[in-house]
């Protein structure tokens, strides 16, 4: 299989990659398009042929092959000469524009390809590497790059500004020529960043622009947004898909540094903006479960943060961010659906599940990996998560083993008196006996 790694720009999916490629102990060759004035179908075959001459086993790495023009076509040929001639390449390509490669995927490498996300980093990596406290990384966190100039907000602003924010819009978006006005792009960029975690309509978006047009111009706008990894949208949850789709959407920051670039360090620092960007932080790491579907639920006043549906089960996530809210909202929607598991996501839990989250996406540009000539596998397979770690989030019976404070009863539950030891002895309440068997599987990033 060829390998595709695709993430935002600026979050180590170079540096994570060359790790691997200088461990490679067989042949290898490392190019990047950006390196070349026309990264042209001819320059991508030659890089190619120069691999495929370099023996049985090869490695070959591409950076930011979306510049080449029809890339995924030339290389489904390339690939499929190289099948027919048994030729054992193995080969990674890297991007940050989702659109673009996505596209190439799907029109032309289908059933050739894996694909692995390699997001912003989270809190676990941050607080790991540069020691962050969860406040500091609620205003700072998300470009490894930028922590040279925490706590220096005009320095930091001016970097984010014109390494990431410019470099996407002029190099990802406007060489592609999907957009006519690029001020309207910019300023619709930065109304967007401004509401972390919130439902807006697209009339409202399109009525704070200081030009004319309609809501589709929105929404072509928000797609090229999660596109690049920077802004997503999650639709309110109902039954029928077609009314969720038809829904005005929660925006959700690919990092929260977006919302102090756009909001200001004052509003980011208070009680307010803080509560909206860890729901927004909380909102991305559900995103980022593999498998998994995000919205958000509102009726009447009562109101979910986040429904997290993983195959046929339920979860309803309320955050606990210290931000003033009305409450009621899971009890209301457990009336509506009895099945749904409820769970309560705060600042001192939220470790635990950014600990998790992270390991299942960052290990292919922070662990290298020990490899070999003689492994037979073609394929790069990073860290994956294979049950929801929302399962560690629910609220405990108040006498459950495992945890006090659950606001759950349950008719069957009855406290055993053990004679032998003279004291209280406690079972585990029904919702969380499995608790322990439903931990997350991690596994190490290996090629095999």
């Amino acid at each position: 299989m060829i390998q595709v790694l695709l993430g935002p720009r600026q979050v180590g999916k170079t540096t994570g990659i060359l790790r691997i490629f200088n461990s490679w102990p067989g042949k290898k060759h490392f190019v990047s398009a950006d390196d070349t004035l026309q990264a042209s179908q001819i320059w991508l075959t030659e890089q190619w042929q120069i691999a495929s001459n370099l023996g049985e086993g090869s490695l070959l790495v591409i950076d930011e092959v979306q510049r080449v023009p029809d890339w995924s076509k030339v290389i489904k040929g390339l690939w499929d000469r190289s099948l027919r001639n048994k030729k054992n390449l193995r080969v990674v390509l890297l991007g940050s524009s989702s659109l673009s490669i996505q596209r190439g995927l799907s029109e032309s490498l289908a059933g050739r390809f894996e694909l692995t996300t390699v997001p912003h980093w989270g809190f676990h990596e941050c607080q790991r590497e540069f020691n962050y406290t969860l406040d500091e990384w609620l205003i700072w966190g998300g470009y490894p790059g930028a922590e040279t100039y925490r706590g220096q907000d005009a320095r930091w602003r001016s970097y984010l500004t014109s390494s990431i924010v410019d470099a996407f819009i002029g190099r990802e978006i406007l060489t592609q020529k999907v957009v006519r006005n690029q001020a309207l792009f910019r300023q619709a960029f930065a109304i967007a960043c401004a509401y972390p975690a919130q439902e807006i309509s697209y009339s409202k978006l399109l009525g704070q622009l200081q030009d004319a047009g309609n809501t589709d111009l929105v929404k072509s706008y928000l797609e090229l947004y999660e596109g690049a990894f920077l802004l997503f949208s999650i639709q309110k949850y109902a039954k029928k898909p077609r009314i969720s789709k038809l829904s005005t959407p929660k925006l959700i920051l690919g990092c929260p540094a977006l919302a102090n670039l756009a909001l200001g360090l004052d509003y980011v620092s208070s009680s307010e903006g803080k509560g909206r960007v860890f729901e927004s932080a909380v909102g991305m790491d559900l995103l980022r479960i593999p498998g998994g579907a995000v919205f958000w639920w509102r009726d009447g006043n009562d109101e979910v943060d986040f429904i997290f549906k993983m195959q046929r089960k339920l979860f309803a996530v309320e955050v606990k961010s210290g931000r003033r809210k009305r409450t009621g909202g899971i009890e209301a929607f457990l009336k509506i659906e009895k099945s749904a598991v409820p769970c309560f996501i705060t600042p001192e839990n939220y470790s635990v599940l950014s600990w998790q989250v992270t390991a299942g996406s960052s290990c292919c540009r922070s662990t290298t990996s020990t490899m070999s000539e003689n492994t037979s596998a073609n394929s790069l397979r990073t860290a994956s998560l294979s049950y929801p770690v929302l399962r560690i989030m629910v609220p405990r019976h108040r006498k459950c083993t495992l945890e006090a404070g659950c606001l759950r009863k349950w008719p069957n539950y009855n406290a055993q008196k053990s004679k032998s030891e003279g004291r209280d002895r406690f079972r585990i309440c029904p919702l969380h006996a499995d608790s322990v068997l439903r931990r997350t599987a991690i596994h190490a990033a290996h090629f095999g």
